[in-house]
């Protein structure tokens, strides 16, 4: 069914970076449009319970960035900064040496090592031996130092250390002044008041709304415009901005076998767009949320426990010290996606006791899993640049800027983390992408409408 929609620009769903867009376009007067796929907005911001955030948690780099101007605005960081490391005391004495070392061979020493000529993964920069993590710590706790850049690369990239590039790691000119801070009440807070701004300047929000197909109409006689077909609606708009996540593009657009889907552009993407979608990977960043009676747990002051099973290191934060609330939050990779709920959280608690001490312990009272992989409007977390091949090079800079550039005379255009240059893989390069797309867009209609 096609509706008549008086909307000027069609935007691609309500994620931070098109809120973004819709807040910024909206203030100057124009009419716009979000279609959500979803039945709530956010996209990987999704926060069930105030501070219990199952998608975005931190505003990384707080000099300068947008997201802690915002967030102090609206109360959300009262008032604090938690820098990292700080972490559980599990290795006693060395453990502060250990942790410096982990984070001075990941953002100072590995850049260094950066080749860009040759395409080898993150994983050779720990193994030089004259890294930090080889140099500075003792034999004795290397393997343990290991394992907590392991996870750390897992969370910061959501890849193992062995797929992540890098050519051209450190590269980016982003915000990395300051510390970072856990927005304590969550991200949903920023996003139910930018939208409440939105609908207040004339924005309307249509959910539940899955876009089947985006093509470019040129009627002879009269002006282009692209259509928007959902899953039961058809809407026309001068301009249309996509928002998707890396992994629902690639998904909808890269060729995979036994498929008779429809093309979803019309007409389809360039040959480069196709190329620089392909040359990136999105990764994958879960977690296992326990909500706990009372805190039983020692050290209970701890943000940042590591949790080490084997040759593997979970890091897990701690609400306690936060905001008083006993709950431990698993950060976790694709070991979870398989998982019921329920063997999810026994297999999360069972490692709490195991590395913290049984004795003391409680059950946890509530659970929350998330599945970002199978999610189908999402397929994953956020972009990283991975290593090349036989048949590549890796993903480069190039490719984030290639496929955030517009298409179809700058009616059609693009958004979100992947598509910020120095800033992806975070909330703030999603919202500086919206506003970046929501500029051209003004400065089109200045100069052709």
């Amino acid at each position: 069914m096609s509706i008549a929609h008086k909307a000027e620009v069609l935007i691609l769903g309500a994620g931070i970076s098109g809120l973004a867009a819709a807040q910024s376009l909206t203030r100057r007067g124009v009419r716009v449009l979000l279609l959500e796929a979803r039945d709530r907005i956010g996209g990987r911001i999704h926060d069930p319970e105030e501070g219990i955030t199952l998608g975005a948690s931190f505003v990384h780099g707080v000099v300068g960035n947008p997201m802690k101007r915002l967030c102090d605005r609206l109360g959300l960081l009262d008032g604090g900064v938690v820098g990292f490391p700080d972490g559980s005391r599990l290795f006693q004495e060395d453990e502060e040496q250990v942790e410096q070392a982990v984070f001075r061979t990941l953002f100072e020493d590995a850049p260094l090592r950066a080749d860009r000529s040759v395409s080898a993964p993150l994983s050779t920069a720990f193994e030089h031996p004259d890294c930090p993590l080889n140099r500075d710590v003792k034999s004795s706790n290397r393997p343990i130092g290991h394992a907590i850049a392991n996870a750390f690369v897992r969370g910061w990239t959501g890849g193992e250390p062995v797929q992540v590039g890098l050519r051209w790691w450190g590269w980016e000119d982003g915000y990395a002044e300051g510390g970072d801070a856990v927005v304590v009440r969550g991200y949903a807070e920023v996003v139910q008041w930018m939208k409440g701004q939105i609908e207040r300047a004339g924005g309307e929000f249509r959910l539940g709304e899955r876009v089947e197909k985006v093509e470019l109409v040129a009627a002879e006689g009269s002006e282009a415009h692209v259509s928007v077909s959902t899953s039961s609606n058809t809407y026309t708009a001068p301009h249309a901005l996509v928002t998707l996540p890396l992994g629902v593009l690639q998904h909808v657009t890269l060729p995979r076998e036994f498929t008779d889907s429809p093309a979803f552009f019309s007409p389809p993407l360039p040959p480069r767009r196709i190329a620089s979608l392909a040359a990136l990977s999105h990764g994958l960043l879960n977690k296992v949320v326990l909500r706990y009676p009372r805190a039983w747990w020692n050290p209970t002051s701890a943000m940042w426990i590591h949790l080490v099973e084997g040759k593997t290191a979970y890091n897990v934060l701690s609400l306690l010290p936060i905001k008083n609330d006993p709950t431990l939050i698993f950060f976790l990779g694709a070991i979870i996606e398989s998982m019921s709920d329920v063997e999810a959280a026994q297999w999360a608690h069972r490692i709490v006791r195991d590395s913290l001490g049984a004795e003391g312990s409680v059950e946890p009272e509530k659970v929350w899993v998330t599945r970002w992989k199978s999610d189908e409007f999402s397929r994953g977390s956020y972009v990283y640049l991975p290593v090349g091949d036989a048949e590549s090079e890796g993903g480069s800079p190039l490719d984030l800027r290639e496929i955030g550039q517009p298409l179809w005379d700058g009616r059609l255009g693009f958004a979100g983390e992947a598509t910020s240059v120095d800033n992806y893989a975070s909330v703030h390069g999603a919202y500086l992408s919206g506003l970046r797309e929501a500029e051209r867009i003004l400065t089109l209609r200045e100069c052709f409408y």
